[in-house]
């Protein structure tokens, strides 16, 4: 399962792309179900077109950004309650890519969370623009990182700096006690790879 591509529009994220370059390598081999927006299933569906798509409401998109997120992140812990999955990957540490993951490994211990981190976001108080924007998106991320340590089980990223960061905030396998973390390059991954089987439910 992949938890991705929330953007509206015709953009899309580094996280996104990395997901897209590793699992079309693995779609042979294993069971993919996305959860992501229409927009989303444009784009991911030209490399991967085997894959498995669900997709969120069109009226999500509509409303602020916290909003959106929450529409979301409702939606995709209601439709993984009666799923069962080997592994999640969850593209960014967005709010939508990381609760319902954190939700669902707390009912399924056994699954692993893969949790991708590219980037931090800047100290709210030098951001430009507006600092209630800012403030309220660094809180966010944070909320995210506290998730995220407590339950991710592998940690997806290319940038020293973040993963000095990070391990700093308590995300490394020596200091959390839930889940040892292992940060892993991507072709790592293919260790991770499971056969395809008919256990698997889909709805």
């Amino acid at each position: 399962m992949i938890n991705a591509f929330w953007n509206s529009g015709a953009g899309i994220s580094g996280g996104d792309q990395r997901a897209i370059q590793i699992f079309k390598r693995l779609e042979n081999k294993l069971d993919i179900d996305f959860y992501t927006s229409a927009d989303g299933k444009k784009i991911i569906k030209k490399e991967i077109p085997d894959a498995n798509y669900i997709l969120s409401p069109e009226s999500f998109e509509k409303g602020n950004i916290l909003l959106r997120y929450r529409r979301r992140s409702g939606w995709l812990n209601k439709e993984l309650q009666n799923r069962k999955y080997d592994i999640i990957y969850s593209s960014s540490d967005f709010f939508p890519d990381v609760v319902p993951a954190f939700v669902y490994k707390k009912f399924h211990p056994q699954t692993r969370w893969i949790q991708c981190i590219f980037h931090l976001y800047p100290k709210w108080w030098k951001r430009p623009g507006s600092k209630i924007i800012a403030l309220v998106g660094y809180l966010v991320q944070r909320y995210s990182f506290r998730k995220i340590k407590r339950s991710a089980d592998r940690i997806v990223n290319i940038n020293s700096d973040v993963k000095k960061f990070l391990e700093s905030y308590g995300i490394n396998g020596s200091t959390n006690k839930n889940s040892s973390h292992r940060y892993c390059k991507h072709r790592n991954l293919q260790q991770l790879q499971h056969p395809r089987t008919d256990k698997r439910r889909h709805h």
